[in-house]
């Protein structure tokens, strides 16, 4: 199945209600909505992929602009399960984020048009990026060792991913449960600033144009902190006057 695509695309639509996907993440959803199961059983007989885009109120059966969110996910439909409550069990895997253009009437599917995201293409090619993404894993599995709400074994497909926006995609994914602020995430073009705390040696280091990695250091041996100003994270040090 072909996952590229052009600059306007017409797909098979689920809507969904306080979930969103990310791209690069495995998700296991029902859909109870009688359009929304024909949607995924003619998307899988068809093998097609769908777009799977979060409601802006959970409580609405509206399909139309102004009720969806205007960033969804391009997933596959790995497989599909007719339940005994008549509801269908899907498990989803993202491909790529789209954005929202336009609805498409239907009498028995869902269909959207969307167009393209910014490609999302740096890679950890750098010794330097090399290491924070080392780094990042390690600050991951400790929090995932600390909550025990994720299963560690979700670790092995985050080491497999090959470019910062895949990281951060299945580490959003996987992290909180706020579909308000998950959604802002998912429509977010960069990462701006990646900060780490409990890494004691203070670091501020420009990963590209656009992206910056902190480690915030600590009040022991270096009195470093981060200042916001809305605009930029900047690394500072506590001096004393005297």
């Amino acid at each position: 199945m072909s996952t590229e695509i052009s600059k306007t695309q017409l797909l098979h639509t689920i809507p969904l209600r306080d979930l969103v996907i990310f791209p690069h993440a495995i998700n296991t959803l029902i859909v109870g909505r009688k359009k929304s199961i024909n949607t995924a059983i003619e998307a899988k007989k068809r093998n097609i992929p769908i777009l799977a885009i979060n409601q802006i109120h959970s409580d609405s059966d509206e399909f139309s602009l102004k009720a969806l969110n205007k960033v969804g996910t391009i997933s596959t439909i790995i497989e599909h399960k007719k339940m005994a409550d008549g509801t269908l069990k899907i498990v989803l895997a993202g491909i790529r984020r789209v954005k929202l253009v336009d609805i498409a009437e239907s009498k028995d599917v869902f269909l959207a048009k969307t167009t393209p995201f910014p490609q999302e293409v740096s890679t950890f090619e750098t010794d330097k990026t090399k290491s924070l993404f080392k780094s990042c894993i390690m600050t991951f599995e400790e929090y995932i060792k600390r909550t025990k709400i994720i299963p560690l074994d979700i670790l092995s497909s985050i080491v497999a991913r090959k470019t910062e926006f895949e990281l951060t995609n299945i580490i959003a994914s996987l992290v909180g449960n706020n579909p308000e602020l998950r959604q802002k995430i998912l429509e977010t073009e960069a990462i701006e600033f990646f900060i780490f705390g409990h890494r004691h040696l203070p670091l501020e280091i420009k990963l590209s144009d656009s992206s910056k990695y902190i480690n915030l250091g600590d009040w022991i041996s270096y009195y470093s902190y981060a200042v916001f100003d809305g605009y930029n994270v900047e690394l500072k040090y506590f001096k004393d006057k005297d």
